[in-house]
């Protein structure tokens, strides 16, 4: 009797440190800072409850002042009149990071795929 309870303790066990494994490597995976020179910083979120898409989040010493739809290219948040407080290198840096492209590229895969690349040079 005391076998199959150390049996069934030991699985369970286990089971709870996978499962606690996986959703804490899906978290942390779902929000990563994509940019950080200076006073600018640049997180990038993925889709979640409360925003269906992908998008870019991006501060100057601390503060929050511009978020960036990566479906849509569209400002979210309210904070369409900071477009122009983000400079353009850091947007062009930002743009240019292998996950924030991976990221455009599940909005526009034709784009981005062999095929459209040989008839159309970016």
């Amino acid at each position: 009797m005391k076998k199959i309870l150390k049996k069934s303790v030991t699985m369970l066990l286990t089971t709870i440190l996978l499962f606690n494994v996986f959703s804490s490597k899906a978290s942390a995976s779902s929000s990563q800072w994509v940019y950080n020179k200076g006073e600018w910083k640049v997180r990038l979120d993925s889709p979640d409850g409360a925003k269906s898409y992908h998008h870019l989040h991006f501060y100057k010493s601390g503060k929050h002042i511009y978020c960036l739809r990566l479906d849509n290219m569209q400002p979210c948040d309210g904070t369409r009149n900071n477009k122009d407080k983000v400079y353009k290198s850091v947007m062009k840096a930002v743009m240019s990071h292998p996950k924030v492209k991976n990221a455009v590229s599940y909005y526009t895969p034709a784009i981005n795929s062999a095929w459209v690349r040989n008839i159309v040079k970016p």
